[in-house]
């Protein structure tokens, strides 16, 4: 189970380090071939106001327009929420604990990010494009949360 959670977790820091090496390192044009016309270059994309992701989201899900704000509201506590949970079950993995403390923090886990996803529960329905985006909430909560740390864009 160590091995499998170490991995997790250089898995996770190597999608950090290639996401901070893609925006340290921005692509150059090639020069142009001679007697081709060269396209003109578009401006660099600004970064998209921290809502935004949000938004696209109740967007995609098809949340209600009055419910939109009451999901960002909810999103962004979910996201943070997860990330705390995240951090502190990351650093009792590095604790040496007995077999009954170690599956009576997973269980705390597992109940905390249950009710982290249950703020959720108010604009999801058993719809599947709902289905998906809850077999995706931690892949999605980690994407926004990095975002809003301009890990990158």
């Amino acid at each position: 189970m160590k091995t499998a959670m170490g991995i997790g977790a250089l898995a996770l820091a190597g999608l950090f380090v290639m996401a901070g090496l893609r925006r340290s390192a921005p692509e150059t044009p090639r020069p142009a071939k001679p007697g081709r016309p060269v396209a003109a270059l578009s401006a660099p994309a600004a970064a998209a106001p921290v809502g935004e992701p949000f938004r696209r989201t109740a967007e995609r899900l098809q949340i209600r327009s009055q419910e939109v704000d009451a999901f960002v509201a909810a999103s962004r506590e979910l996201v943070r929420e997860l990330r705390r949970i995240q951090v502190q079950r990351q650093s009792e993995w590095s604790v040496e604990l007995d077999q009954q403390a170690r599956l009576e923090w997973e269980e705390r886990y597992d109940a905390d990010r249950r009710a982290a996803v249950a703020r959720l529960d108010p604009f999801l329905d058993g719809g599947e494009r709902h289905r998906e985006f809850r077999e995706q909430i931690d892949t999605w909560a980690a994407t926004l949360w990095a975002r809003e740390q301009g890990v990158y864009h």
